[in-house]
C-alpha cells in the first residue's frame, strides 16, 4: 500500500496523493497493457525481497502516456531483517523508447534492402563472427551461415585462389578488413559449394568503425561471376577509394545530410556517400561537398522535400526531368537513413527516360488510334480488364445516339432481349479465358431500328504480357442477314426442285438401263448376227472365184474382188466398234505392269509387217505402272499399227517407245506422280490443226484406197487413256513424223 508520492509525481499525474493499494494506483495511472506485468513484478519483488525494475507507461495530467523506468528497493529492519518499507524511483525514458523504436524500424528497412539485394551480403562482428547474412549468401554456399570467427574461417568455409591454392583464414576478405582495416575490391575467389562445385565469386569488403575509429566488424559483398568468366567478359574496375554496398546498385544512389537553420528550415545538404552510378551522372566529385557549391541554382523544392523526409521520416517518390543531363527523366525515391535527428536521407535515382519516351509514344499512338478509329466507318470500342466499356469511336456513338462524353448506362436498352444473355455469356467467358470472340447480335440504332451487327474482339495484351481488356469492332450485317433469310427460302425452293429433278433422273436412269440392255442386245447382234452374213458373202465369193474364175468375165472378177474387200472392211469396222463399246463395260483390273513386256508382245504380232517394211520398233527407258493390261495391249497395238500404216515408202520406219515418272509442272494431271509415255515415229505425219480431230470416231485424214482403216483406232486409244484417268495428245508436222504423249497416274 503506497504511503508517499513526491511533488513531481503529483505534478505529472495532475492529482494529489491519496492512499490506496498498488493495484488501485496501477488501474488508475498505468497503461492497461502494462498493468499485468507491473503487478507481477511487484508481487515477485515482495515474494523474493529482491530489487524490482520494470518499464511501464504512466498517464500524465494531459492524458498522454509516457514511458518510465521504475526501480524499487526494500528497506529492512536492522534488528529483525524484515522488510518494512519499499522505496521506489520512476525515471522518464520516453525519448529513449522513441529512439529505440526508430532505430528498430530503420534497421528493419535496412535489413529488407539487404535481403532483396542481388548479391550475397555478410556483416561480421569484431572477432569475425557472422551477425547478418542474406538469402543470396546461403544460396551461393548451399547452406546457412555457420558459427565461426577469423581464426577458423578456412576450417568452416573452403575457398581457392585462381591458381588453385587454398585460401587461408587470414586471407579471407572479412579477415583482411577486420585484422588490417583493408578495403577489398573485386577479389576473385572460388568458393566451395556444399555440393562440391566451385563457384567463382567477386568479393568486396571493408571494415566497420565506431565513432572512435575502432574496427567493430566488416561488411562483405560477393556475387557469382561464373557467366562473366565463361564469356571472357569479366569487368575490371579500378577505383581509388573505397566503395561499399551502394556500388552494387545499378541506379544512382547517395546519402545526404540535411542542414537546417536555427528555425528548423532546410538550407543545404552535404553529400556523405555516393555510388559509382551517381558519379557517372555528376560533373564533379560530389562526396563531402555541399549542394550549394555544386548546384548553386538548385530549386528550393528539393530542399523542402528532402528536409521533410529527414524530419518526419516519411519517404517520398516523384518523377522529374533534369535539363542539365540532356532532358533525361528520373524517378527519385528518398527515405530517412538512421534514427530521428540524424538528418540523413538516402536518395535513389532511376533513369526512366526510356519509359517516359515510351509513354509519350503510347499517347501519340493512342491519339492516332482514336483519330483513325473516329474516321472509320466501322463501329470500334474497347473494354478494360474489369469488363467495363472504356472507349467508343464516333461511328459507334452516332450509331447508338450518344455524345462524346456520354457512356452507355444500360446495355439491356440497346441489345435485343433475345440476344442479351448469349452476348454477355460470350463476353464473360472470353474475359475469363482471355481469348478472342465473335458473335452476331442485334443493337438498337438511334433511329429506333434493330440492326444486326457482327462483333469481333481480340485481347489487348500489354508490353509486360498483362491483360488490359479487349479491342473490338462491329459491322452492320443487317443486309446480309436479310439476304440469308432469302437464301434459306431459295434453298427450300431449290431443295424441292432437286427432289423433283431427282425423280426425273431416276426415271431417266430406268430408261438408260433399258437402253443399255438394248445396246447389249445390239452388241450381241453385232458380234453374231451381223457378222454371219458377212462371213457367208466372203465364203461364197471366195468359192466362186476359186471354182468359176475362168468362166467369169473381167467385170465379174472385179465385182467379186470388190465384194470381198468391202465385206472385209465391214467386218473390221464391226470388230472395232465392238472393241470401242466394250471399253466402257468391261471390268477393269489394275496390275503393276512393266510396259516393255506389253510392247514386246505387240511387236511379235507385227513381226512380218515390220520385216516387210524394213521397220524398227525400239524401246528406251521404261517404267512400271498400274494399268489394265489387256486395254494397254490394245492401245500399243493401235499406235504401232498406226505407225506402220502411215510410214513413208522411201524411208525405213523408225518407232521409239519410252516412259518415265514425272511430277509437278511436267505433268498435266493433278496427282503426285505421273507416268509419261511417248510413241514417236518418222512417218508421213499430219497438219497441226488435226491434232485433236484424229482422236474422234470415224475421223480419217486420208482416202481409204491409199490407207486402209476404219477411223476408230485412235478413238480407242483415247478411250483407254481416259479409262486410266489420263490424257493423250499428238504432236506432228506433215512429212516429219508424229509423237503421241500419254499421261496416266503412276498408281
Amino acid at each position: 500500500k503506497p504511503e508517499f508520492f513526491n511533488k513531481r509525481w503529483e505534478e505529472f499525474c495532475g492529482v494529489p496523493f491519496e492512499s490506496g493499494t498498488v493495484a488501485e494506483v496501477a488501474a488508475e495511472f498505468l497503461h492497461p497493457d502494462d498493468v499485468p506485468a507491473v503487478l507481477a513484478a511487484v508481487s515477485e519483488a515482495i515474494k523474493t525481497g529482491n530489487v524490482m525494475e520494470v518499464e511501464q507507461r504512466n498517464r500524465s495530467a494531459s492524458g498522454e502516456y509516457r514511458w518510465f523506468l521504475n526501480r524499487a528497493a526494500p528497506y529492512r529492519n536492522p534488528q529483525t531483517g524484515e522488510i518494512e518499507k519499499w522505496f521506489g524511483i520512476g525515471t522518464d525514458i520516453n525519448e529513449r523508447k522513441k529512439t529505440e523504436k526508430a532505430l528498430a524500424e530503420s534497421e528493419s528497412r535496412f535489413r529488407a534492402v539487404l535481403e532483396q539485394a542481388p548479391l550475397a551480403i555478410v556483416i561480421t562482428g569484431a572477432r569475425g563472427e557472422i551477425q547478418f547474412d542474406n538469402t543470396m549468401f546461403e544460396e551461393l554456399w548451399g547452406r546457412p551461415a555457420q558459427e565461426t570467427e577469423v581464426s577458423t574461417y578456412s576450417q568452416v568455409y573452403a575457398g581457392f585462389h585462381l591458381d588453385g591454392t587454398a585460401i587461408k583464414s587470414e586471407e579471407w576478405p572479412a579477415a583482411k578488413a577486420i585484422m588490417n582495416g583493408e578495403v577489398v575490391i573485386d577479389e576473385i575467389i572460388e568458393i566451395a559449394h556444399v555440393s562440391g562445385r566451385k563457384i567463382p565469386c567477386s568479393f568486396n569488403a571493408g571494415p566497420i568503425h565506431d565513432e572512435d575509429g575502432n574496427i567493430t566488424g566488416a561488411v562483405v559483398l560477393f556475387r557469382d561471376v561464373t557467366a562473366e568468366r565463361t564469356a571472357s567478359m569479366q569487368l575490371q574496375e579500378s577505383e581509388e577509394k573505397y566503395r561499399t554496398l551502394f556500388n552494387s546498385l545499378q541506379d544512382a544512389f547517395c546519402i545526404i545530410e540535411m542542414i537546417f537553420d536555427e528555425n528548423g528550415m532546410p538550407i543545404d545538404w552535404i553529400y556523405k556517400e555516393t555510388n559509382l552510378a551517381f558519379a557517372l551522372h555528376a560533373t564533379v566529385e560530389m562526396k563531402g561537398k555541399r549542394v550549394s557549391e555544386t548546384v548553386p541554382e538548385l530549386e528550393t523544392f528539393w530542399l523542402e522535400k528532402y528536409g521533410s523526409v529527414a524530419k518526419t521520416g516519411d519517404p517520398v517518390q516523384l518523377e522529374h526531368m533534369v535539363k542539365g543531363l540532356g532532358d533525361q527523366w528520373f524517378q527519385t525515391s528518398a527515405f530517412r537513413q538512421g534514427p530521428e535527428g540524424s538528418n540523413r536521407v538516402a536518395v535513389l535515382f532511376r533513369n526512366i527516360t526510356a519509359r517516359k519516351q515510351a509513354d509519350e509514344k503510347l499517347k501519340e499512338s493512342e491519339s492516332r488510334f482514336r483519330t483513325m478509329a473516329d474516321a472509320s466507318p466501322v463501329l470500334i470500342w474497347t473494354i478494360d480488364a474489369g469488363g467495363l466499356s472504356s472507349y467508343y469511336n464516333k461511328t459507334f456513338r452516332d450509331f447508338i445516339g450518344i455524345s462524346k462524353n456520354e457512356d452507355i448506362s444500360d446495355w439491356a436498352k440497346i441489345v435485343h432481349p433475345k440476344d442479351l444473355k448469349f452476348t454477355f455469356d460470350t463476353i464473360n467467358t472470353a474475359m475469363a479465358e482471355r481469348r478472342s470472340y465473335a458473335l452476331e447480335l442485334r443493337l438498337l440504332r438511334a433511329d429506333g431500328q434493330w440492326r444486326w451487327v457482327l462483333a469481333q474482339s481480340n485481347p489487348n495484351i500489354g508490353t509486360n504480357n498483362e491483360f488490359l481488356g479487349f479491342i473490338g469492332s462491329s459491322v452492320d450485317i443487317t443486309e446480309r442477314k436479310e439476304a440469308e433469310v432469302k437464301i434459306k427460302e431459295s434453298e427450300k425452293l431449290l431443295e424441292q426442285k432437286v427432289i423433283e429433278r431427282t425423280e426425273q433422273l431416276e426415271q431417266k436412269n430406268i430408261e438408260l438401263q433399258r437402253m443399255n440392255k438394248e445396246l447389249e442386245a445390239f452388241t450381241y447382234v453385232s458380234s453374231h448376227d451381223l457378222q454371219e452374213p458377212l462371213r457367208k458373202i466372203q465364203t461364197f465369193a471366195g468359192q466362186i472365184l476359186a471354182t468359176e474364175y475362168e468362166n467369169l468375165s473381167e467385170n465379174a472378177k472385179e465385182y467379186f474382188g470388190r465384194m470381198q474387200v468391202s465385206a472385209s472392211r465391214m467386218q473390221a469396222l464391226i470388230q472395232d466398234l465392238l472393241a470401242f463399246s466394250r471399253l466402257n463395260t468391261s471390268e477393269r483390273i489394275y496390275e503393276l505392269t512393266v510396259l516393255k513386256k506389253i510392247v514386246d508382245e505387240v511387236k511379235e504380232e507385227f513381226k512380218e509387217t515390220i520385216e516387210e517394211k524394213n521397220a524398227a520398233v525400239t524401246t528406251g527407258e521404261m517404267c512400271e505402272v498400274n494399268i489394265v493390261p489387256f486395254q494397254f495391249r490394245q492401245l500399243m497395238h493401235n499406235l504401232i499399227s498406226n505407225a506402220l500404216k502411215f510410214s513413208k515408202q522411201e524411208v525405213p520406219l523408225q518407232v521409239m517407245i519410252e516412259s518415265k515418272i514425272v511430277s509437278g509442272s511436267a505433268s498435266p494431271l493433278n496427282c503426285k506422280k505421273t507416268c509419261h509415255i511417248t510413241v514417236t515415229d518418222n512417218g508421213i505425219g499430219f497438219k497441226k490443226q488435226y491434232a485433236e480431230k484424229i482422236f474422234e470416231v470415224f475421223q480419217k485424214l486420208h482416202v481409204k484406197e491409199k490407207y486402209a482403216g476404219t477411223g476408230i483406232g485412235l478413238a480407242i486409244v483415247k478411250k483407254i487413256v481416259e479409262n486410266h484417268n489420263g490424257k493423250v495428245t499428238a504432236e506432228s508436222e506433215f512429212g516429219k513424223g508424229t509423237c503421241f504423249n500419254i499421261y496416266i497416274p503412276a498408281s
